[in-house]
C-alpha cells in the first residue's frame, strides 16, 4: 500500500468518535463526517486490504467497528499519531487527545484537548469538559465543565447535558459515575425549566426526571429520599415515560414510602403495562393473584403473565410456569410449567431453575432425573436462591444424583438457614442429633430445632415435644 496520507487517518479516527458525540448538531457532524469520508484513500485502503495489507485491514476495522477504536488500534498508531497533533492543527490534536483519554493518558490528553479546545473546537471541548467533571489530571471543577458544554451546544444545552449524565449512568459505560450523573440530570432539568423548551429538550426534561427519581429511589449517587423520588418520578410518569411509570408503581408497593399504598401502585402499574412494559404486568397480575387492590382473578393474573412471557420476560416466563404447575387461572399442565420455567431459567433466573430443578425431582412434566436437578439446583444455589440451597443440601443428605456427603450436606443446609429456610434449620438439627457428619451435639440440636418450630416447622415442633416428653420422664 502506497503510504498513508496521515490527516486521512486521522479523519478516520475522528470519524470513529463523532457518530457518538452528543454535542454536535446533525448538520455539525454530517459535515465532519463527510470531510472524512470523502476522501480518495479509501478505495484505495479497501483495495489494499483486499490484497491482504495488514495496515489497510486495521484502518477498515476501525472504521466499521467505532466502539473498539482504541482496542483494534492498541499501540501501533499512537505515537505517529502524535507526531501528526503536534504538527497540525485543531482537527489533529483533536484526534489524538481522544485516543489518549481513552487510553488512559490524561496528561497528554489534557494538553491536545486543552490546545484544540483554545481554538474552538468542540469536540475538545466536549472531552475537556469529561475531565473536569472526572478529575483526570485536572482538579474536579463543574463550572468549567458545564461552561464548555454550553459553549458548544447553543440550544441542544439541556440535550447535551442529558445525554452525557446518561453516558455516566449507564451500567455497560466504561466510565460510569452515579454522582457525576446526579449532577449533570439536575443540571439539565433546571436548564429546562428555566428556559423555552423544543421538543428534544422537553423529551429530555422527561427523561431527566425519570432516571433521578430513579437514582433518588435506588440511592444512586445520592442518599435515598423516596420523597424526591416520588416528586421526580411522578412528573415523568404523568409525562408518558414507561419506566417513570413502572418505578412509582414499585414506589408505592415495596413500602418505599411512609406506608404502602397499593391503590396508587395499581394505577401505575396498569399504566406501565399498558405501555409494553413486561416487569408492570407481572406486578399485576400478581396483584390480581394475590387480591391487592382488586379482587382476586386467577385468569386475568394468568392472562397478564402471559403478556410478560410474550415479551420473554423471565419473570413473567417463571409466573406463568407457576399457574400452570398450580392449576391457577388455566388447567394444569405440568409439560407447559417445564417449558416455561426452562425458557426463564435460560436467562439465569434462579427462581425458575429452582422450579424447573423440582419437577425433574419429581418426574412431573419431565422425566424424573435426580442429576439433573442437582445440576440445576446447584445453578441456582449459587445465585442465593434458599430453596435450592436447601434441596442441594438435602440431595447430598440423601444421596441423591451424587454421592452421600454429609459435610457438604450441612454446609448447604447452614446456607440456606443464614437465609431462613426453616427445613434446613430442622435437618441441622437432626445431623447434630444424631452425629451425621458432626460430632453429637444436644445443645445444637436443640437450638436448630426451636429455631425451625418458632418459623412455623411442625416436624420441629414434633421433635421438641418428643424431648421435653423424654425430659419429663
Amino acid at each position: 500500500m502506497h503510504k498513508l496520507n496521515q490527516i486521512a487517518l486521522l479523519s478516520i479516527l475522528l470519524l470513529l468518535f463523532i457518530t457518538a458525540l452528543p454535542a454536535l448538531t446533525q448538520e455539525e457532524k454530517e459535515s465532519l463526517l463527510d470531510a472524512a469520508k470523502n476522501q480518495a484513500f479509501l478505495h484505495e485502503i479497501q483495495q489494499d486490504a483486499d490484497k491482504g495489507d495488514k495496515n489497510a485491514a486495521i484502518l477498515l476495522n476501525l472504521l466499521h467497528n467505532p466502539d473498539n477504536a482504541v482496542e483494534i488500534a492498541g499501540d501501533e498508531f499512537y505515537e505517529p499519531l502524535k507526531e501528526l497533533a503536534d504538527k497540525g492543527g485543531a482537527f489533529d490534536k483533536t484526534a489524538f487527545g481522544i485516543l489518549a483519554y481513552k487510553k488512559g493518558i490524561y496528561p497528554e490528553a489534557y494538553k491536545y484537548l486543552k490546545q484544540a479546545a483554545d481554538r474552538n473546537f468542540p469536540e475538545a471541548k466536549y472531552y475537556l469538559a469529561q475531565m473536569y467533571l472526572e478529575g483526570k489530571y485536572v482538579k474536579e471543577d463543574y463550572t468549567a465543565a458545564l461552561a464548555l458544554l454550553k459553549s458548544i451546544a447553543g440550544d441542544n444545552y439541556s440535550t447535551v447535558l442529558y445525554n452525557l449524565a446518561n453516558k455516566y449512568f449507564e451500567a455497560e459505560s466504561t466510565v460510569q459515575n452515579y454522582e457525576i450523573a446526579f449532577k449533570l440530570f439536575n443540571s439539565a432539568i433546571e436548564h429546562c425549566t428555566t428556559h423555552q423548551q423544543n421538543e428534544a429538550t422537553a423529551a429530555a426534561l422527561l427523561n431527566a426526571q425519570a432516571t433521578l427519581g430513579l437514582m433518588y429511589l435506588e440511592g444512586l449517587g445520592v442518599a435515598p429520599d423516596y420523597a424526591q423520588s416520588e416528586k421526580f418520578l411522578t412528573q415523568a410518569a404523568e409525562g408518558g415515560i414507561p419506566l417513570a411509570q413502572l418505578a412509582l408503581g414499585h414506589l408505592y408497593y415495596f413500602k418505599q414510602t411512609v406506608s404502602p399504598n397499593y391503590k396508587k401502585a395499581l394505577f401505575w402499574y396498569e399504566k406501565a403495562a399498558s405501555n409494553g412494559q413486561s416487569n408492570a404486568q407481572c406486578m399485576l397480575g400478581k396483584m390480581y393473584e394475590d387480591g391487592l387492590e382488586v379482587k382476586s382473578d386467577k385468569s386475568k393474573a394468568f392472562e397478564l403473565y402471559q403478556q410478560a412471557a410474550n415479551l420473554n420476560d423471565p419473570v413473567g416466563l417463571n409466573n406463568l410456569g407457576h399457574m400452570y404447575q398450580n392449576g391457577l387461572g388455566t388447567s394444569q399442565n405440568y409439560q407447559k410449567a417445564a417449558d416455561c420455567f426452562q425458557k426463564a431459567a435460560d436467562q439465569g433466573n434462579p427462581i425458575a431453575m429452582c422450579n424447573l430443578a423440582n419437577l425433574y425431582r419429581l418426574g412431573l412434566g419431565v422425566k424424573q432425573h435426580y442429576a439433573k436437578a442437582f445440576d440445576i439446583y446447584k445453578q441456582s444455589a449459587k445465585q442465593d436462591n434458599i430453596d435450592a440451597q436447601f434441596y442441594l443440601g438435602y440431595f447430598y443428605y440423601k444421596g441423591l444424583g451424587i454421592e452421600k456427603n454429609y459435610s457438604a450436606a450441612i454446609a448447604w443446609f447452614k446456607r440456606a438457614a443464614y437465609g431462613g429456610e426453616i427445613n434446613a434449620m430442622y435437618f441441622l438439627g437432626l445431623m447434630h442429633e444424631k452425629g451425621y457428619g458432626v460430632p453429637e451435639n444436644l445443645e445444637k440440636s436443640l437450638n436448630y430445632y426451636r429455631e425451625s418450630a418458632k418459623n412455623g416447622n411442625p416436624e420441629a415442633e414434633k421433635k421438641l415435644a418428643s424431648f421435653a416428653k423424654d425430659k419429663a420422664k
